[in-house]
């Protein structure tokens, strides 16, 4: 894939990831690959009420072959996955291998020290807490003064 296009991409995530609205939107497939064959792990990203919990699907990704960062408010996992094929010319390939990178834009609450992450059965768990847990709803009443004239 072309710089301009891995750009694009990339500035299309960090819109997504700011706007819930337009992530809800745009269903996983709607971003496609730059060739058939390149992997791209499906994520989810849903908040609770201390954190936000990043699952990442890494089927047949050894632990030692995934990197997990943070680099300043972007949470990034790279890796490799390897095709697992045997010797021989391969005659259909649905599932992608080769190098592999998601970024995901926190939020401003996130505590960067505090981040865990765990792979098990082929899926990557990060949890990223927030500080101050999620800010809840409320109504705000509208004061009374004395002389308004109402």
């Amino acid at each position: 894939m072309s710089q301009s296009a891995d750009q694009a991409l990339q500035n299309l995530e960090r819109l997504l990831a700011q706007e819930p609205a337009l992530r809800d939107l745009m269903a996983p497939a709607s971003i496609p690959s730059a060739k058939p064959g390149r992997f791209i792990p499906q994520a989810d990203v849903v908040q609770t009420a201390s954190s936000y919990v990043v699952l990442v699907d890494l089927p047949g990704v050894p632990r030692d072959q995934v990197d997990v960062t943070l680099e300043g408010s972007r949470l990034i996992v790279r890796g490799v996955r390897r095709s697992g094929h045997p010797e021989g010319k391969c005659r259909s390939a649905e599932r992608g291998a080769g190098r592999f990178e998601r970024a995901f834009i926190l939020p401003s609450t996130a505590v960067g020290e505090a981040v865990t992450a765990d792979l098990s059965l082929g899926v990557l768990r990060v949890e990223v807490p927030i500080s101050g847990g999620v800010a809840k709803g409320r109504k705000i009443p509208i004061g009374n003064p004395s002389d308004d004239g109402a």
